[in-house]
C-alpha cells in the first residue's frame, strides 16, 4: 500500500512539474526614467478596470502595463478640480467606481473612473477640511472622519454627482467632534464613536447617545 502511494505521489509531482515547466517569471524595476513621477512609492492599488495606481511622494500615477499617466496638484486653476496634494498615502475604490486618494496633509481627493476626472465629493465645492480616515458602507456611501474635525457622509447620486452631510457638534448631529471610530452593523446602521458618546445613522435617521 505504501509503495502504491509513493508511486502515485511521484507521478503527481512529475505532472505538476510538466504543467509549470513552460511558465517563465520575469521582473522589471521601474524608476523615474521609465515615467514614474518619483521613486518613492508609498502605495499601490489595482482598480476594477485592471489599471495599477501608484501613490508616490510627487503625484498619483496610473500604469496600464506599458505607460504611466501621472496626476499632480494643479495650483492656480480654481475652475478645475485636481489632486489635493502630491504626497499620496493610500488609494481605495468604492462600490460606485470612485477612487479615494488620501494625502499626507490629511486631505482626500476623489477620482471618477468612468469619467476619468477628479470630482467634487462635497457637492458644494472643496472646502479643504481635513479628514484622516475613510469608511465605505455596504450601501455605497463613503464616510470620512477625523480625530478632531468630525465626520462627512458622501452619497453618490444616480447621475454620479455627489452630495454630502457634515456631522459636527455645532450642527447638533454629533456629541463630540473627536472621532474614535466608524463602523456598520449587520442591519446597515452606521455607528460613530466619539470621545463623549455614540451617534448612529440608519436610513437617514440620526440617534445620539451622549455620555456623562
Amino acid at each position: 500500500m505504501k509503495y502504491k502511494l509513493l508511486c502515485l505521489f511521484v507521478l503527481f509531482s512529475f505532472s505538476i512539474s510538466d504543467l509549470y515547466a513552460d511558465i517563465e517569471l520575469s521582473s522589471k524595476q521601474m524608476r523615474t526614467s521609465d515615467g514614474l513621477p518619483s521613486n518613492s512609492v508609498r502605495c499601490m492599488f489595482q482598480d476594477s478596470k485592471g489599471f495599477l495606481w501608484l501613490g508616490t511622494l510627487d503625484g498619483l500615477t496610473r500604469y496600464d502595463g506599458n505607460t504611466f499617466l501621472t496626476y499632480q496638484l494643479e495650483s492656480g486653476k480654481h475652475d478645475r478640480i485636481s489632486l489635493a496634494d502630491n504626497r499620496i498615502k493610500h488609494v481605495a475604490e468604492d462600490k460606485n467606481g470612485f477612487l479615494w486618494i488620501k494625502t499626507v496633509p490629511e486631505l482626500f481627493s476623489c477620482y471618477d473612473l468612468q469619467k476619468a476626472c477628479f470630482v467634487d465629493f462635497t457637492g458644494t465645492g472643496s472646502d479643504g477640511e481635513n479628514y484622516s480616515e475613510i469608511f465605505m458602507s455596504s450601501n455605497g456611501d463613503v464616510w470620512l472622519w477625523h480625530r478632531r474635525n468630525g465626520v462627512r457622509q458622501i452619497v453618490c447620486e444616480d447621475d454620479r454627482t455627489m452630495t454630502s452631510v457634515k456631522f459636527r457638534t455645532k450642527f447638533g448631529n454629533l456629541p463630540d467632534d473627536r472621532i474614535k471610530f466608524i463602523n456598520e452593523d449587520s442591519s446597515g446602521r452606521i455607528w460613530i464613536g466619539t470621545m463623549q458618546g455614540l451617534a448612529s445613522v440608519y436610513k437617514g435617521k440620526l440617534n445620539l447617545s451622549i455620555g456623562n
